[in-house]
Parts: C-alpha cells; sequence; structure tokens
C-alpha cells in the first residue's frame, strides 16, 4: 500500500509541475455577513470561528459585515467569497453584479443558510430582481421554513472535498430551508435532510440542503448555520472547513472531472477494510523515511492529511484522503500548491514567474521534506 501510494501522489504531482501555473501567494478569503436581527447571535461566534479556521488552515480570512467591500476592485484580492446570512437581497446592484462578476470569473463561493433567501418575496415594489442569483442556486426559491427543530442530515457524496471525513449522517438542529422544488437536476447534492426525521412545514419529499453548482467551480451553498450551537457539532464545523478550503482552492487551467485539480483513484485489496485501513493509519502515524506526511484526521474508515515533497527543483504540498470501503480503498489528493523553487529568488513553471515562498518547514509531527528522485 505504501508503495502505490506514494508512487500515486509522485505521478499527480509530477504531472502538475510540467503543465501548471500555480499561485504561490496565500489564499485569501472575504466573509460578508449579515446585519440582520435573527443571526445577530450566530455573526458574533461565527468571528472567532473563522479566525480558528485561519490559524489552523493557514487561509487569510476577513471578516466584516459592511457590504461595501463587494465590488471589483476589492474582490480581485480574494480567491474565494463567503455570504455568512448575507441575503442577495441585502446587496445594491453594484454589489450583486460585482459578485456575479467574480463567481464567473472562477471565484471561490460558500453561502451558508440566509444566502439561499431566493425569490421575488423579498423585494418591496418596482425593486428589480436578481434572477442570476436564483438560476445560480439552482433555480429554487426559498419557501418558509418550519420551527427551529433537530433532524438527520443525510451526507450523499462522501467522496467530494468539501464532505471528506463526515460521517454518513449526524444530528443537528436547524429551521430546515424549504424551497419552491428540489434543485437536484440542476447541481451536484452533497448532503440533504430526512424529512422523517422532523416536521415539516411543506414538505419536499427530495430535500437537499448542501450542494454544489459545478457550472461554477468552487461554489457551495450549506442551507445549515440558523444557531450558533452548530459551530459546536463537529461534523458541521468540518463541513465549513473544507468548504473553505475547496472554496479556496487556486483555479488551474487543466480539464479534470468536475473541473477540480484533484486525482482519484479506486484500488482493490483483497484485505478486509479493518485490515487495510489499521495499515494505513499505522503507517501514516509512523516515522519512516519514505514520507512526510501529516495525518489531522482519522475515524473508522476514513483518512486524510497533508504531505511536502520535493519533486525536481520544487517543493510541493499537498492534501490526500483515503476511504477504506468493502474490498477497495479510494485515494483522493488535492489541493497542490508549490512552496518555492531551490536556490532561486523566484518559481518559474511554465513560463509564470512568481515571488518564492520560503522552503517549508516540516509539518506538524512529520520527518523532515524528503526528495525525491522520478524514474
Amino acid at each position: 500500500m505504501k508503495k502505490i501510494l506514494i508512487g500515486l501522489a509522485l505521478l499527480v504531482t509530477s504531472s502538475l509541475l510540467s503543465t501548471l501555473p500555480l499561485p504561490l501567494r496565500a489564499q485569501r478569503v472575504l466573509v460578508v455577513a449579515s446585519r440582520a436581527s435573527d443571526h445577530v447571535r450566530m455573526i458574533a461566534a461565527a468571528r472567532p470561528f473563522f479566525q480558528r479556521l485561519a490559524d489552523s488552515t493557514g487561509l487569510m480570512i476577513d471578516f466584516t459585515d459592511d457590504t461595501s467591500v463587494i465590488n471589483d476592485a476589492n474582490l480581485h484580492r480574494y480567491q474565494a467569497f463567503v455570504m455568512l446570512h448575507l441575503a442577495p437581497f441585502d446587496m445594491s446592484y453594484a454589489q450583486q453584479a460585482a459578485l456575479q462578476r467574480f463567481i464567473e470569473a472562477g471565484g471561490g463561493w460558500v453561502g451558508i443558510h440566509a444566502a439561499g433567501l431566493t425569490g421575488a418575496g423579498f423585494l418591496a415594489p418596482h425593486t428589480r430582481y436578481w434572477q442570476w442569483f436564483e438560476d445560480f442556486m439552482g433555480g429554487v426559491a426559498y419557501s418558509p421554513h418550519p420551527a427551529y427543530q433537530p433532524a438527520r442530515l443525510v451526507v450523499e457524496d462522501r467522496g467530494h472535498p468539501v464532505a471528506a471525513g463526515l460521517p454518513s449522517s449526524f444530528i443537528v438542529s436547524d429551521e430546515w430551508y424549504e424551497f419552491s422544488s428540489s434543485p437536484r437536476s440542476r447541481v451536484h447534492v452533497l448532503a440533504s435532510v430526512d424529512e422523517s426525521t422532523y416536521h415539516q412545514n411543506k414538505p419536499m419529499g427530495d430535500h437537499p440542503i448542501a450542494w454544489c453548482n459545478e457550472q461554477y467551480p468552487h461554489t457551495v451553498y450549506i442551507g445549515v448555520g440558523h444557531d450558533p450551537s452548530v459551530l459546536d457539532n463537529a461534523a458541521y464545523a468540518r463541513l465549513l472547513r473544507n468548504a473553505l478550503l475547496w472554496a479556496a482552492r487556486p483555479s488551474v487551467p487543466i480539464e479534470m472531472a468536475g473541473g477540480r485539480v484533484s486525482y482519484g483513484q479506486v484500488l482493490s485489496t483483497p484485505q478486509s477494510p479493518g485490515v487495510v485501513y489499521a495499515r494505513a493509519k499505522t503507517w501514516f502515524e509512523g516515522p519512516s523515511p519514505d514520507h512526510n506526511l501529516h495525518l489531522d484526521f482519522a475515524d473508522s474508515n476514513h483518512l486524510s492529511g497533508s504531505d511536502v515533497l520535493k519533486v525536481g527543483a520544487f517543493f510541493v504540498r499537498f492534501r490526500f484522503d483515503v476511504t477504506v470501503r468493502d474490498g477497495s480503498y479510494i485515494l483522493h489528493t488535492d489541493h497542490y500548491r508549490v512552496v518555492c523553487r531551490s536556490g532561486s529568488r523566484h518559481a518559474r513553471i511554465v513560463g509564470v514567474l512568481g515571488p518564492c515562498a520560503r522552503r517549508p518547514s516540516p509539518l506538524p509531527g512529520a520527518g523532515p521534506v524528503r526528495e525525491w528522485r522520478l524514474a
């Protein structure tokens, strides 16, 4: 297993290095929060939550409730934009247009809870409706929600980077936004709510609650998030963390499934899932001259972490996920980033010149950066 995993990582890393102009700057995220009284407590709790995310992920996160920052010049400084309870009608026409241009140009976007308040019913008479945003959200309009209550959130695509490491389902309390119809045929659904576990206002039957619009890579809507207590739910906190990291990834010119800079492989094994998982976990956690891996998450069938490789003259940082299932394990590698070129003040890839970061220090709990020689 060790040789297979390293080989796959090296294969993809070397391929990307030979073809991609990857940005070297830290990924910046702009969080714009609502000023609505309904969400004051959540917004107050979210500010330190996002600061902790910044500290743990290396993302540069700016947090504000001032919508005047939503303009072309300022958005150009960021790789991702987070609408934290900020409804589309909370923005001016000019701000709506700037955000639309940002998303259409490939910027990442995370919408949380009230960001999904689509529909013309919220608008004053003679107010222009932002139809593009409704279409972007999967062509659905918000419908009045039921009472705040616990329900079972079902994770449908655990292979997606946003859902990596999540359990198959978990209980969380929310208002469980309802919509005019299910967006499933127009979006990629990541999670839904089991309507048998709570009292609906108007049952939808098929009730997605988190999804991506694959027409716009790195965009994800998460309908859950009304109350600050949700930030104490480990699964929900991981969902937000994953969403920010995925949304803020650099957009690069490579044709891959779903427009994502990623690699996945399903590998068969005659051993039982328990044996495979135990061997993988032991290898990832143990000291070895063969890798610089840092394991940051492990449960009964999922492992994820990060690594720094030296391939040729370049240091590359990437993330990996391994999911063990019956008869196979699934490798997914993601978040590639060139860190530095040895002996040079700049890193040059495919004619793109950028400032060189410091040689990366070993990741927490890992050994020194190892030089890899490709055959």
